[in-house]
């Protein structure tokens, strides 16, 4: 029972995202904690925590999955076939929980949609840039996360492509023939423009902002962003 326990611990998750006030609150209980209390704190990005907090936890740093274990949990416990679970693995940056979160999406071809619209915003087809705005506002919340998360994905790709380092893709078939074609038209600066910004709409799809607007912003300063490289 748990009165009967001689430790209590609590579990604090992702306590970067804590306000500044419950943050310090948090510190002082840390400065002075009760007997046989535990605090366990899960952090994906510890460098947004207090340097206080820092200096007083003990740090266990827990690696990501690798493409292999990935692939592996996929087909092994998922029950997705090799070929998918294989592009999952690449995309998902060693987190199953992105890998499985994208494997829902089987209505949704991310490729051919993230494709398309930056097609529309490089030419720019404002027309076509604007019905596309109203196709993934239409989108299940989720699956509009996932666009934006594996368009920062392909950046990831384009970036590292002019390296030509076949090791770092984590992209094949028609999606590496796409990279290659998109890092020809971007230089770095530029992908990190464009990754911002869909870093930033993720930001705000995750706090409830209108879908629309997001999209439709998010396309014009794409569209800004490739006009500046082909002017």
């Amino acid at each position: 029972k748990t009165f009967e326990g001689r430790y209590k611990i609590m579990l604090i998750w992702l306590p970067e995202y804590l306000h500044p006030t419950a943050a310090n609150a948090l510190l002082k209980i840390l400065e002075k904690p009760r007997p046989h209390t535990v605090f366990l704190l899960v952090s994906a990005e510890p460098e947004k925590l207090l340097n206080t907090i820092l200096s007083r936890t003990q740090h266990i740093r827990i690696p990501p999955f690798t493409v292999a274990e990935l692939r592996h949990i996929l087909t092994e416990q998922h029950g997705i076939e090799a070929d998918k679970a294989a592009r999952l693995a690449h995309l998902a940056d060693g987190s199953l929980q992105a890998a499985l979160t994208r494997q829902g999406d089987n209505e949704v071809d991310l490729h051919e949609m993230f494709a398309n619209w930056m097609r529309a915003c490089f030419k720019p087809a404002f027309d076509q840039i604007a019905r596309l705005a109203e196709d993934f506002a239409g989108l299940h919340k989720v699956a509009q996360r996932n666009l934006l998360l594996y368009g920062m994905g392909i950046m990831r790709e384009a970036l590292v492509a002019p390296l030509q380092q076949d090791s770092l893709l984590r992209v094949t078939g028609d999606e590496a023939a796409f990279v290659e074609k998109f890092s020809r038209v971007l230089d770095a600066d530029q992908i990190d423009v464009i990754s911002e910004e869909l870093n930033k709409a993720h930001y705000y799809l995750e706090r409830n902002a209108n879908p629309r607007t997001v999209f439709m912003n998010l396309s014009i300063i794409t569209a800004q962003t490739f006009k500046r490289i082909t002017t």
